[in-house]
């Protein structure tokens, strides 16, 4: 056979022998592909859903920290808070003489306007025409002495807020006295928190008792 035709002859077996397996491959790589873009598709789906699932999450857990139940730490916080400033105001009134219009406006962010005349009546005194108040250890209106601990007790009442502790008796120092509740109401408007009203004695029993009833929660 001429030598020529005999090259001819193998490049044509050749031809049939690669090209089928050359087919097969490019098949064989675009199924791979396709496998791997739905494993791709699938992880993609899979981690949209996990991450729905942490932002509703996240949402609700968002929500509960929103809405605190009454009677939580944020709200016995919110209370003490709110008397220590109140005290604050109270003592701060002792420091220099200001306008009457100047007591009212430090009193009234924390006390009810029948509080703050009373308050004023017993405890302000006036020289050279300004108001200012003296230190003493009775009294009487002014936040009690709170150590805001777990003696330190919140109660609902008939829809006032009471925060109420014991004090036990002192019978040496400077002051003495028989052991006693101290109470002081408050309620809710619409400018926040208002003191309403210091208790000495005659607090009501549903106070003292901190029982659960249909007028009294215990926080």
């Amino acid at each position: 056979m001429d030598k020529r035709l005999k090259i001819f002859v193998f490049c044509i077996i050749s031809l049939i022998i690669v090209l089928p397996l050359q087919v097969n491959s490019e098949k064989g790589l675009q199924i791979e592909g396709t496998n791997e873009n739905k494993i791709q598709d699938e992880d993609t789906k899979e981690k949209e859903v996990q991450d729905v699932g942490t932002d509703e999450t996240a949402t609700k857990n968002t929500a509960a920290e929103k809405k605190q139940p009454e009677g939580s730490i944020q709200d016995e916080r919110e209370m003490f808070d709110f008397l220590k400033s109140a005290f604050t105001a109270q003592v701060s009134l002792s420091e220099k003489g200001r306008s009457l219009k100047e007591v009212e406006r430090i009193l009234e962010p924390y006390f009810s306007e029948s509080f703050i005349h009373l308050f004023i009546k017993e405890n302000i005194s006036v020289e050279s025409g300004q108001y200012l108040t003296y230190g003493s250890d009775f009294a009487p209106h002014y936040i009690p002495f709170y150590t805001y601990s777990n003696k330190t007790k919140i109660v609902n009442h008939n829809g006032s807020i009471f925060v109420v502790e014991f004090f036990p008796t002192v019978t040496e120092g400077p002051v003495t006295y028989e052991g006693h509740y101290q109470a002081v109401e408050m309620e809710r408007t619409e400018k926040g928190l208002q003191v309403i009203k210091i208790w000495y004695e005659n607090i009501p029993e549903a106070v003292l008792n901190l029982k659960d009833d249909r007028t009294s929660t215990y926080f």
